[in-house]
C-alpha cells in the first residue's frame, strides 16, 4: 500500500521523503534474466526503470508517475544491508562504463545503467 506525503507518494510504513537518498532514470537488468546462451549485458535485456534508494532498500518503478501514484506498487525491489555490495563495471564485466552492479546478501543481483560515468558515481 502507498501513501501520499507532501506531494511525493512513499510506500505506507515509515519512509518519509528525508529518507529518500536518491531517485532518477536507470536502465536495469537483473543478472538472474541472463542464461546460458544469452547476449552480453550490452546487446539486450536493459529496461529503462525509474529508481528510488533509501537506506534500507532500492525500489524500481516502470515510470515516475507510476511512483508518484497512490496506488501503484514498485515493480521489484532490492533489500539493502550491510551485506550488499556495490561496485562500478569493470573491464572483465562486458558493460557500458556506465554500469554498476548491486549484489544483496539475498542472492538478489543487478546491473544498473546511468546515462554517463558521472551519473554512475552519483550512485555508487
Amino acid at each position: 500500500r502507498w501513501t501520499a506525503l507532501a506531494g511525493v507518494v512513499l510506500p505506507s510504513g515509515g519512509i518519509l521523503p528525508a529518507h529518500i537518498l536518491r531517485a532518477g532514470w536507470l536502465a536495469k537488468r537483473s543478472v538472474g534474466s541472463i542464461g546460458e546462451g544469452s547476449a552480453p549485458l550490452s546487446a539486450r535485456g536493459w529496461r529503462e526503470r525509474y529508481v528510488v534508494l533509501t537506506a534500507s532498500r532500492l525500489f524500481w518503478f516502470a515510470t515516475e508517475d507510476e511512483f508518484r501514484s497512490r496506488t501503484d506498487a514498485p515493480r521489484g525491489l532490492l533489500p539493502l544491508s550491510t551485506r550488499t555490495v556495490v561496485r562500478p563495471a569493470a573491464a572483465q564485466d562486458r558493460v557500458p562504463s556506465t554500469c554498476f552492479h548491486v549484489a544483496s546478501g539475498e542472492s538478489r543481483e543487478l546491473w544498473l545503467r546511468a546515462e554517463t560515468p558521472l551519473g554512475r558515481d552519483a550512485w555508487v
